[in-house]
């Protein structure tokens, strides 16, 4: 179809009688040593052209190593059992430029998030939970799990969750992309977590509260 968009059937057939005969069947043969050749030919000419590509490249190759160098040194702390190695190290497999590997990097990150989340991290158990509301893990959209893991944040004094907690209470299912929580509404729970949010200076939370006061 690619072709028939391009050539003339008269075209195509004499094409085809081309690639039929022994020059034609040696250009097939060699079109991917050619096109190798071509791309270091323009490799070359690129830094001709631009000479602090090469040095770029280089930069880039070095921060890299030294990324690679970073995460092997918290995949160790992580693996001893530090919390915020956890989560750090989730944080660097999700912010890796590397996209040949993504859909495994991104499950190494929420996975190691996970971890510090269970171990009691409430940075990572907020980030666990956010990321229940907009999948941004390759997890299952879950508002149930979403408010147990703010509950736990919540629990522990993060100014975040403690917005999505009340928010939860008050019934404002907006803020969890409209998943149910699981949740019933308690006007006075949603006070209370509300009423620490906007303390810790949260403004959707003072935003909400007035809602409710007035």
């Amino acid at each position: 179809e690619i072709y028939a968009n391009k050539f003339e059937e008269a075209e195509l057939v004499a094409l085809t009688k081309f690639f039929q005969t022994p020059i034609g069947k040696k250009y097939v043969t060699l079109v991917p040593e050619l096109q190798l050749a071509e791309g270091k030919l323009l490799f070359e000419e690129m830094l001709k052209s631009y000479p602090k590509f090469g040095e770029e490249l280089d930069t880039v190759k070095r921060l890299q190593a030294q990324a690679d160098s970073e995460r092997a040194s918290l995949e160790q702390q992580a693996k001893s059992g530090n919390r915020d190695a956890m989560y750090r190290l989730g944080t660097a497999y999700c912010s890796s430029s590397n996209s040949a590997d993504r859909k495994d990097r991104i499950a190494k990150c929420f996975d190691w998030k996970m971890r510090a989340a269970e171990s009691g991290l409430p940075e990572a158990q907020f980030d666990v939970g956010f990321s229940y509301i907009d999948g941004r893990y390759g997890n299952q959209k879950s508002g149930t799990e979403m408010f147990k893991w703010m509950k736990r944040a919540a629990d522990q004094g993060h100014p975040s969750a403690l917005f999505y907690v009340g928010s939860a209470y008050a019934g404002n299912i907006k803020v969890f992309g409209n998943q149910p929580t699981g949740v019933e509404m308690n006007a006075k729970e949603a006070e209370f977590w509300l009423q620490k949010a906007a303390k810790a200076g949260g403004m959707g939370a003072i935003m909400e509260l007035a809602a409710m006061y007035f």
